[in-house]
């Protein structure tokens, strides 16, 4: 199933002088079997390993990493030599919890890493599997003559190169300099004592095709697959045939049936399943576990703009906002609340029907780092009142309707700002223009109301501040919404969600529905 892998993205520090940070994707489901490590090739990114982490990451904890200059990590100062490699593949383990031996996976130049690594640390390494990788890295002459221009012709074409190169043409240069061209494995490959299966493409021109049937016979005792009319991105252009081989490869050579009986008896997600008989009817599609990734809530929503920034996300009578300017709105309410003095963990009650202002307050409110509050329109004023007391709110947003509640919470609350908006804020042109007119028009926009001190106009405040979205650190354990439920026993109780709660409800749908 295709979830956003971004939203499992995350930021390794590996050196604080010089400052140094790697970006990986790290995929981490309850009761993983094994742990996978994707090391991209010269150029790549992690993205490149997409139908990888999708097949694995329901069974296993997958992560992959992105190399100095690569993708989202850091371009420091540096010799991007093989000891530099090597220690930040070690440093990200021990930074991400690591403990266990990995199945490390490496494409071209990230196989070397890989082989590498295996040769130095074999008592990390579970598996090694290379895929398109040779034991020295001798570029084109196209290629070669390339590098050589000097850095300032680099630098200016870095921007036309960004979509198919996961780094910086300079970065290529000083990785080529100082790593590429210098390193040949033929020797270390005959000294790799862990289990390993070497993955090639038959049609694979980007270097001698000599050198990546040699690699096989150079590791004692490796498995050879030869992907046909495949070149050197197998993994994308035979990700089915790739990602059997590796499902093969990674689980315990089992030779009989007994064997394979007690492999699968190990099977964590099996045992859990002689527990909760009643995982034993869920689709085949939906997973008994799923790994929830370390976000705040807005991170959902800035996903959805980065996939489809044109598409509708709101239809209100006809009145239409793409996820784009959605969240240019939600961006501009956060804002105005950081202006009212807004600070972390104070409560924003929304008191609407369902309105556009509804989930732009929602989405702006967490994105300033407040509380969302919600409860029902139909409670009569008096518990209305008693709710804004309980909650703490210092801002309330709502309609001219409550305006007569809005003004006695003010003089008797902790409440210190009213928004005020009307359902003709985001109607189509003509519907508000025939609402004017309508003799159901006080009726629908409430009563015209005089604002007092501490109450503004919804849309005034939001069009006086900016649309691009505030720095505010917001942390997957922070608070989020309080939502007033009402019991049996007594007035309704306000339940406390984290941002973490809310995410994993969202992911837990999304597996449960993978058609939607």
């Amino acid at each position: 199933m295709e979830i956003d892998l971004e939203l499992y993205r995350q930021e390794i520090r590996v050196s604080d002088d010089p400052l140094i940070r790697l970006s990986a994707i790290d995929i981490h489901p309850p009761m993983a079997q094994h742990t996978l490590v994707f090391l991209h090739g010269y150029g790549g990114r992690a993205g490149h390993w997409i139908y990888q982490l999708r097949e694995f990451s329901m069974s296993h904890r997958v992560i992959a990493l992105e190399m100095r200059g690569h993708g989202l990590s850091d371009k420091p100062l540096s010799a991007y030599t093989m000891e530099e490699l090597q220690g930040d593949l070690l440093d990200a383990l021990e930074v991400l919890g690591v403990e266990q031996p990995v199945v490390l996976v490496g494409h071209s130049f990230g196989g070397a890493v890989a082989a590498q690594f295996a040769h130095d640390h074999p008592e990390r390494v579970h598996r090694l599997i290379t895929i398109a990788t040779t034991g020295e890295f001798k570029l084109n002459s196209l290629y070669r003559l390339l590098l050589t221009l000097p850095y300032s012709i680099h630098r200016a074409v870095a921007p036309f190169v960004r979509q198919w190169l996961g780094a910086p043409p300079v970065i290529m240069k000083r990785l080529h300099d100082n790593t590429l061209r210098q390193w040949n494995g033929w020797s270390l490959f005959r000294c790799i004592q862990v289990p390993t299966l070497v993955i090639r493409g038959e049609r694979d021109r980007v270097f001698e095709s000599g050198h990546f049937e040699e690699v096989a016979r150079a590791i004692p005792g490796a498995s050879d697959l030869n992907v046909g009319a495949s070149g050197h991105m197998v993994m994308l252009e035979r990700r089915e045939a790739v990602n059997r081989a590796i499902q093969g490869f990674i689980q315990e050579q089992a030779g009989s049936w007994r064997s394979a009986q007690a492999e699968k008896q190990r099977d964590p997600r099996m045992q859990l399943l002689g527990e909760r008989p009643w995982l034993a009817h869920y689709d085949s599609r939906v997973p008994y576990t799923i790994s929830i990734p370390e976000i705040p809530v807005p991170r959902l929503l800035r996903s959805a703009v980065r996939h489809f920034p044109l598409r509708w996300a709101l239809n209100f009578e006809g009145y239409r906002l793409t996820y784009r300017r959605l969240n240019h709105e939600v961006n501009r309410f956060a804002n105005t609340l950081l202006a009212m003095g807004l600070q972390k963990g104070d409560r924003v009650m929304v008191l609407l029907p369902n309105l556009p202002q509804f989930v732009i307050s929602f989405y702006g409110t967490l994105k300033a780092g407040g509380v969302a509050v919600f409860t029902l329109p139909l409670n009569s004023p008096e518990e209305l009142l008693r709710q804004i007391k309980d909650c703490g709110a210092r801002v309330l947003v709502t309609s001219n309707h409550f305006a007569d509640l809005a003004r006695t919470a003010l003089a008797e609350s902790d409440l210190e700002e009213v928004l005020l908006t009307q359902v003709s804020d985001y109607l189509p042109g003509p519907k508000r223009l025939a609402l004017r007119f309508s003799k159901e028009r006080d009726a629908i926009l409430g009563p015209r109301v005089p604002l007092q001190a501490g109450m503004g106009s919804f849309l005034k405040a939001l069009y006086s501040h900016s649309r691009k979205s505030p720095d505010i650190e917001v942390k997957p354990e922070d608070n989020a919404v309080i939502i007033y439920t009402g019991g049996t026993t007594d007035k309704p109780k306000g339940v406390l969600l984290s941002h973490r709660n809310l995410v994993a409800n969202a992911l837990q749908t999304r597996h449960w529905m993978p058609e939607a």
